[in-house]
């Protein structure tokens, strides 16, 4: 994906991310669930959404997994 300050791709932090596109329009983070005993399911990751534009009427949502882009799509509202 194209941003102001450079190009970003899959594999990318969350920190490359926003020098390079600044902050989303819309941002939504799932965390882990805590189990009863206070601690964390194995296995369990922070799930994001970052959504940029509208950009030539599309959108791009961004999923990132612990801090870490894994997923660009585009898509028209």
């Amino acid at each position: 994906m194209r941003c102001d300050d450079g190009i970003i791709a899959t594999g990318a932090s969350s920190f490359e991310v926003l020098t390079k596109c600044g902050e989303p329009v819309d941002k939504e983070v799932v965390n882990p669930t805590v189990q009863p005993d206070g601690n964390l399911p194995r296995g369990a990751v922070t799930v994001e959404t970052w959504v940029y534009g509208p950009n030539n009427g599309a959108h791009n949502f961004l999923r990132f997994i612990d801090g870490r882009l894994v997923k660009i799509e585009t898509r028209r509202l």
